[in-house]
């Protein structure tokens, strides 16, 4: 939940641009949009995996004594 904060608060300017802009947005800007939201689910995602990969690790590691 932290990330997706994070990340909302980068992408505000963007989304306060597009709605101060007033205009009509193309079928290539609604693409790009989709394809970002795709882009930062997936970055979660990986986020996610990575973090959790992590913590596994450092289970096995105290377990191992590695």
């Amino acid at each position: 939940m932290e990330e997706r904060n994070r990340v909302m608060k980068l992408l505000s300017p963007l989304f306060e641009e597009l709605k101060d802009s007033g205009e009509q947005l193309d079928d290539d800007d609604v693409e790009g949009l989709q394809s970002l939201k795709i882009a930062l689910n997936l970055a979660l995602q990986l986020l996610k995996s990575v973090n959790e990969g992590s913590k596994i690790f450092q289970v096995l590691s105290l377990d191992t004594g590695v």
